[in-house]
């Protein structure tokens, strides 16, 4: 009777170990690569490309990883950062979903916060605050080779085409309009010139800021076209002009992370 009180008494006692335990770390990886593309659909200053890139340098997408210095999860978020920014418990980073979500929005606001600059948006999110702000905002050089590394993973993945398909998968389960016929796009082009517009007031009269931020929405436009595409179901190849989408949107990142000049834009344009 003793010994079967005891047994009883241990199983109830991994049980309990088991469920305060973090057991996230058993999604695979590939189910994290959805999460990423998932998140990045939702979030129109993070393509996929980048956000898979970020999730490959900092965690190799493993929902338990554990930095020396604390950070958690995919996104390897600081519990100070987590609770911080977004007033969420450090326990909560190791749910895959939302550690995805919070380094995405993160990422995001840093773009945002830097007017476009990948670099120092990811020198930030690598290093802190130390890039600067403004004129004097440089990529701190200790995270140069971070920088390098996930800008030369984000061009990776966004010819690769497990990633496309993800993309595409993703946007099909989106609760949103099929993409228009020709005859019918009218009202939607005007409702994203619109849009477009509001953006950019954002950004005030800086010619920088402007361009920059063009580029943002231009890359953006460019990820909608390909998914549109594919999605019309046309009986030609498609492989031709997504490469040559892929190509174009190859060169505005290039402009996106240097300064342009006025002529070098109107080139492109």
């Amino acid at each position: 009777m003793i010994r079967l009180f005891l047994l009883l008494s241990w199983m109830i006692t991994a049980a309990l170990s088991a469920v305060a335990s973090p057991t996230h770390g058993t999604v695979s990886r590939d189910a994290i690569r959805r999460i990423v593309v998932e998140e990045a659909l939702g979030n129109p200053l993070v393509p996929p490309a980048l956000a898979l890139a970020v999730a490959e340098a900092e965690s190799d997408f493993a929902a338990d990883a554990e930095s020396s210095a604390g950070a958690r999860g995919v996104m390897q978020i600081m519990p100070a950062t987590g609770r911080g920014e977004f007033g969420v418990e450090p326990d909560a980073l190791w749910d895959p979903r939302l550690n995805v979500r919070l380094g995405v929005r993160f990422l995001g606001d840093l773009i945002e916060r830097y007017d476009g600059r990948w670099d120092l948006a990811l020198s930030h999110y690598n290093g802190g605050s130390a890039v600067g702000r403004g004129a004097a905002a440089r990529v701190i050089p200790a995270t140069r080779s971070y920088v390098d590394k996930v800008l030369t993973a984000e061009r990776r993945w966004a010819r690769d085409r497990t990633t496309q398909a993800l993309i595409r998968m993703a946007a099909h389960t989106e609760p949103r309009a099929a993409y228009p016929r020709t005859a019918d796009r009218r009202p939607d082009r005007l409702a994203q010139e619109a849009d477009i517009a509001r953006r950019l007031a954002v950004t005030g009269d800086d010619p920088a800021a402007r361009r920059r931020r063009l580029m943002i929405l231009a890359d953006r436009a460019l990820d909608l076209a390909a998914d549109g595409h594919a999605r019309a179901g046309q009986p030609r190849s498609s492989s031709a002009l997504l490469g040559r989408i892929a190509e174009r949107r190859g060169r505005f990142r290039d402009l996106l992370r240097m300064p342009g000049t006025g002529a070098r834009t109107r080139n492109l344009l």
